[in-house]
């Protein structure tokens, strides 16, 4: 029997994914665990292995098109195999998941549609008219908020369908020929960051705290392992202090639940780092576990984590689990910002630069290696007070760092 190919949930905040890219064509032989298409998520592009082997026999939803989870994206059989039935009931799925986010306002086209495409049309989403012509419900929102004109769309769907792959290409074209002003459409990684981090400033009562760390021996001591051919970076030695510190300070290693009212500390420390992708999007894979990681494991996983992020290949669970984040600008000359928290996480660090600076010790001026390190918490969650003395007790530790290689 058939077997379908769904959109995945990857991580427990996944409602929806958008195809980016079919690596199989239809009709392509596929072997079971061999990717088949990728897909874009709020928080990474994924690749998606086939389920079983057999051959594609059919793409339903086609590139650039954005669906909810479980929905069926594509069928693979036998050879010649009759998939009608499958067909008809994944049109029907699709349409019911559809109905249930319209008021009224939109007609089912299932029945409507020719047999040859009409299936990937009505997965893809439903059909309404306007002004006598076919249009897909997200592609008459996505024209009314940018001012587009249905009557100049040419629709690329069975029947003259209008979708939303239509608009957005009309709006790539008016963002070319803008004369004076370029106007570009907020859409895949950037329009999940604008949404996410616009909830966690509206729902999270921000409060930041900074304070000076001397970091002059944990300079001195990578310079050192350097030369051992140990590769540390500055941000291991804070995710490893920070493992220490969430271990104590656990308030800061939580989430709130604003159904039940109810703050989850979490058992597990899991560090995320954000890193900046190539088409300036924003990744923060996560490092798991790490309170039970010495500072060599920790240099050694989130190095392999940067690089797949850097070209946006991390999966589900790399991107997912985090209790706490980091986020560095010191490799760009910032010295002190401050950070948005990371749904559904209560705190954030900032860290800038290492700057030379003068100060004073014992009456005398010396040159020491400052960094400022911001933290932003929960208000709702960790007071001033807390916060206060977590920062202490990180610095503390940074100014420490021989603390925090293995066994002492």
């Amino acid at each position: 029997m058939a077997t379908k190919v769904l959109m995945p949930k990857l991580g427990l905040t996944m409602e929806e994914g958008s195809i980016t890219k079919w690596i199989k064509k239809e009709r392509d032989r596929v072997e079971k665990g061999e990717n088949i298409l990728e897909i874009m998520t709020d928080k990474a592009n994924f690749q998606v292995e086939a389920p079983e082997s057999g051959v594609l026999l059919k793409i339903i939803v086609s590139e650039d098109t954005e669906v909810p989870v479980g929905t069926v994206v594509g069928i693979i059989g036998k050879e010649n195999e009759d998939i009608a039935d499958v067909l008809a009931e994944s049109t029907a799925v699709g349409s019911k998941k559809r109905n249930e986010g319209t008021k009224g306002n939109t007609e089912s086209a299932t029945n409507s549609l020719p047999k040859d495409t009409g299936v990937k049309d009505a997965v893809s989403e439903n059909r309404s008219r306007e002004s006598g012509r076919l249009v897909t419900p997200r592609a008459r929102k996505l024209a009314e908020e940018n001012g587009v004109s249905l009557q100049e769309i040419t629709g690329s769907g069975s029947e003259g369908l209008i979708t939303e792959k239509d608009i957005k290409a009309c709006l790539e074209k008016m963002s070319i020929s803008g004369g004076d002003k370029q106007v570009v459409k907020l859409s895949g990684m950037r329009k999940v960051i604008a949404e996410r981090l616009s909830e966690s400033q509206q729902k999270r009562v921000h409060i930041h705290l900074t304070i000076p760390v001397d970091m002059t021996d944990a300079v001195n001591l990578r310079k050192s392992l350097s030369v051992k051919g140990k590769k540390v970076s500055y941000n291991d030695f804070i995710i490893k202090a920070l493992a220490v510190c969430l271990k104590e300070y656990s308030w800061l290693n939580s989430s709130l639940d604003e159904t039940k009212k109810e703050v989850l500390l979490h058992s597990q420390i899991n560090i995320g780092l954000a890193v900046a992708t190539e088409d300036e999007g924003l990744l923060v894979p996560v490092v798991t576990g790490v309170d039970g990681k010495n500072l060599w494991q920790i240099a050694q996983e989130s190095r392999r984590l940067v690089e797949k992020a850097k070209v946006r290949k991390l999966t589900g669970d790399e991107t997912s689990g985090g209790t706490f984040t980091v986020t560095n600008l010191g490799m760009y000359g910032i010295e002190q910002f401050t950070a948005v928290i990371n749904p559904p996480e209560s705190a954030i660090l900032a860290v800038g630069i290492i700057t030379e600076d003068p100060t004073v010790s014992d009456g005398n001026f010396v040159i020491r290696s400052i960094m400022k390190a911001t933290l932003g918490v929960d208000h709702r969650i960790v007071d001033g007070s807390m916060a206060a003395r977590f920062l202490k007790r990180l610095k503390s530790l940074l100014e420490a760092p021989r603390e925090l290689l293995p066994n002492g």
